[in-house]
């Protein structure tokens, strides 16, 4: 998608999708990162796969992942959770393209057992 106004693919039905979003909220204290998901939301996006250049701009450790650009009406934050296709994927890029019509995101895969409050392990 260039950089024009893109509002009329996210009214066309051809090229749209409803799809459900978890918001991360939470935050960084002494404690820790106390954080949870909201409770499910519908938002309008269009959902088409990464392309090489959008895996480049990815963080190395995470370009093996399975991924997917979401094209959304509505601004999402880095660690919301997309689900598509019976899977969720987490967003670690998220584009403000807000002037042209549509938030440019990439999220890839998410693990049933990942969690944003991980510690690591624990060395015995």
């Amino acid at each position: 998608m260039s950089l024009i106004n893109q509002r009329g693919r996210l009214n066309n039905s051809l090229f749209r999708q409803t799809l459900m979003l978890k918001r991360l909220k939470g935050e960084h204290s002494a404690e820790g990162f106390n954080a949870i998901y909201s409770e499910p939301e519908k938002i309008v996006a269009i959902a088409i796969p990464t392309t090489q250049n959008d895996m480049q701009s990815m963080p190395e450790m995470e370009r093996f992942l399975p991924s997917m650009k979401f094209f959304t009406g509505v601004q999402l934050s880095i660690g919301d959770l997309v689900h598509f296709r019976n899977h969720d994927y987490r967003i670690i890029k998220a584009g403000e393209w807000g002037d042209y019509g549509y938030y440019n995101n990439i999220g890839v895969r998410h693990s049933a057992t990942a969690k944003v409050d991980s510690n690591g392990f624990e060395i015995t």
